[in-house]
């Protein structure tokens, strides 16, 4: 795994929103509502990108319950469809990491972005949100055997002691 730093502009999703203490649970209906619904929005940017979005404070301490949204990039939000909600993503900085591998890649991922943030001088910014980001071109089904996409987590430089 190698991470870097991306300087992302302005990110609009149109998503579903999970909220459960086993995301994996009921993440694959929310993902499936959510692109029967993408096709009726005017404005989807790129057809082959969808995005998982999270709350950077549900990594970081003892969360038991856990948001995520799925979803797709507008370029506005003239139509959001019954079920769905409007995010914003600010233009920022994050570390980024691609995720490949079995399932239990994942949370391997995690943790080695999570170390290279620390060791590379900055903090993870809880109150910011995060995101996943799937490309049809590299992960071709929702729930495959294999993954293949990035994760997105927003940084800030660490505060110097005094």
């Amino acid at each position: 795994m190698e991470a870097k730093i991306c300087k992302m502009d302005e990110i609009k999703i149109i998503a579903v929103k999970c909220v459960h203490e086993n995301l994996a649970s009921i993440a694959l209906d929310a993902w499936k509502e959510a692109l029967e619904k993408a096709y009726s929005i005017p404005g989807w940017i790129n057809r082959k990108l969808r995005y998982g979005v999270f709350p950077e404070s549900d990594h970081i301490g003892p969360t038991k319950v856990y948001t995520y949204w799925v979803g797709i990039e507008v370029d506005s939000f003239v139509v959001i469809p019954e079920g769905m909600e409007a995010l914003t993503l600010p233009a920022r900085e994050y570390a980024v990491v691609r995720c490949q591998g079995p399932g239990e890649q994942i949370y391997q991922a995690y943790r080695y972005l999570d170390q290279w943030i620390e060791d590379n001088g900055y903090e993870r910014d809880p109150q910011a949100l995060g995101f996943e980001r799937y490309d049809k071109q590299r992960q071709k089904e929702i729930r495959p055997e294999l993954y293949d996409y990035d994760i997105y987590k927003p940084i800030r430089s660490a505060r110097s002691e005094e």
